[in-house]
């Protein structure tokens, strides 16, 4: 049976009707649409899963927890105690006035001693151990003290007892 293609029989041009059909024949006559097919369905596939993947990211994609709001500083009448960013402050003694000042977006106490008219600035706010505060100035006959909001510093005004004012800017 040489020089017969392989797969033909020797009495006919195709395969034998009741013969078995061989395994390269029938790769051979595998329409060739059927591959492109496979491929295409298996892009739209992949297509569809990042598409969905990209939506479930960014949907899930929350903004980073805001932090409760500020319950504000609250100076109270009875004593120089400051609640600032959820924690509690005790400056000074009795008797003490405190307010707290913004200058170039940094929020610091200052306190008023009216007994002596000391005024004193605090650098910083404590963690766990003690802040040390700066003597600013004396004012004599000093019984108040408040904050008016400036431009970029806060201007602090010390009341006096016979009616005028100390200001303290800058």
């Amino acid at each position: 049976m040489a020089g017969r293609p392989f797969g033909t029989n020797s009495g006919s041009l195709g395969p034998d009707p009741g013969s078995e059909p061989d395994a390269i024949r029938a790769l051979i006559d595998e329409p060739p649409t059927s591959t492109a097919h496979r491929i295409g369905s298996q892009v739209i596939l992949l297509v569809l899963a990042v598409v969905l993947i990209v939506v479930l990211v960014v949907s899930e994609d929350d903004p980073e927890p805001t932090p409760p709001p500020d319950p504000g500083i609250t100076v109270p009448i009875d004593g120089p105690t400051i609640n600032y960013q959820g924690r509690r402050y005790q400056l000074g003694r009795t008797g003490d006035l405190v307010v707290v000042r913004e200058c170039d977006g940094v929020i610091l106490p200052w306190l008023l001693r009216p007994s002596t008219g000391e005024l004193y600035r605090f650098d910083g706010w404590a963690s766990q151990e003690f802040v040390d505060a700066i003597r600013v100035r004396e004012v004599h006959g000093a019984t108040g003290l408040r904050v008016i909001k400036g431009a970029l510093c806060d201007q602090i005004y010390v009341e006096v007892a016979d009616g005028s004012e100390v200001v303290i800017s800058g």
